[in-house]
């Protein structure tokens, strides 16, 4: 039913009865040149400060958080009764 009745050992082959192994490769192998090494452009500089506005927005709502004593939460921020 689940298959453990099934004995999946194999059984080796004699040496007669294997297939012929394929024949060597000949010729030789020809190599391309390897390309110049380029120099990367400068780094963006929203790619740089994006980082550090989101730690510093993140830093700012935990402060908030810390400071209001439980009265802000991150769902008070977002949905704000009017």
């Amino acid at each position: 039913m689940l298959g453990l009745d099934v004995d999946r050992i194999v059984e080796p082959l004699a040496y007669a009865e294997r297939e012929p192994a394929p024949p060597l490769p000949q010729g030789g192998l020809s190599a391309e040149a390897v390309p110049p090494a380029h120099r990367p452009g400068p780094v963006p500089l929203m790619r740089v400060l994006m980082p550090v506005v989101m730690i510093a927005a993140m830093a700012a709502l935990v402060g908030l958080m810390l400071l209001s004593g439980g009265a802000a939460s991150p769902m008070m921020l977002i949905f704000q009764q009017v």
